[in-house]
């Protein structure tokens, strides 16, 4: 999955609902930018660095041909969600949590 979308020009979730969106954050790590709803998770993990958010699900072809006429910072877009989501920061994350718990 990850070579499919570190050579993808974008990944596109048009979802009425979401949490988190792991497939949201995996698409970012690898550089890929995103172009999906204004919801859950995804609302605070898109911002114009990365991609866009569709408010309105009657704007998705506005939206789409500015999302394809965006040149994207693929680098950056990568090297900025590795340190919020890569394995090692989330990993570290967790285990600051459970020491904060198990020290109660």
């Amino acid at each position: 999955i990850a070579s499919e979308l570190t050579q993808s020009f974008g990944f596109l979730m048009p979802s009425d609902y979401e949490t988190f969106s792991v497939a949201v954050a995996e698409a970012l790590c690898c550089g890929c930018p995103v172009l999906c709803s204004d919801v859950g998770g995804m609302s605070e993990l898109i911002d114009s660095s990365n991609g866009l958010k569709v408010v309105d699900s009657s704007r998705w072809e506005v939206a789409l041909d500015q999302f394809t006429s965006t040149p994207w910072a693929r680098d950056i877009i990568s090297d900025e969600a590795q340190k919020r989501y890569s394995k090692e920061a989330v990993g570290r994350l967790y285990y600051d949590t459970l020491k904060q718990i198990t020290a109660c």
